[in-house]
Order: structure tokens, then sequence, then C-alpha cells
């Protein structure tokens, strides 16, 4: 079953998950602040359906690891 989440409910669950992994950012496995991570999630359109490779949330990471990580996936797409 897939959900849409409303603003409130993403904090709840990026604590939740960086509460998990006792404050660590799972790439970097450095200590984070909780208002640097974000959610880390699979991007689908508009025209996609839901499904394990979209639109789902994989993990709370340092925003900056999940920038990076965005850049690599993306040129991987491209190439």
């Amino acid at each position: 079953m897939y959900i849409e989440m409303k603003q409130k409910d993403i904090r709840v669950l990026k604590e939740k998950l960086w509460l998990i992994n006792d404050k660590k950012c799972p790439v970097l496995g450095k200590d984070i602040a909780l208002d640097k991570m974000v959610l880390d999630h699979a991007h689908k359109r508009n025209t996609e359906s839901y499904s394990p490779t979209k639109g789902v949330v994989r993990e709370a990471l340092d925003k900056r690891a999940n920038s990076i990580l965005g850049k690599v996936e993306n040129a991987l797409k491209r190439t």
C-alpha cells in the first residue's frame, strides 16, 4: 500500500528513521542533526504509479549526501 504524506507526517517519519539510525546518516556514518536530514525517496512522475522503485521513501540521509547520491543516480540514468 502506498500513501501520499503530508508535511507534518514527513517530519515524524524523518525523526523516526533518524532515531533508528542512532542519529547518524547511514551513508556517512556520522552524527547529523535532525534539521540537516532529509527523506531520501525514489521520484515518480505524475503520470507514473507508485511502486517499489517509484515514489517511495528509502531512508533519512544528510541533505548533502542525499544531493550527491541524486546527482550520481541521474548521471547513471543518462549513460
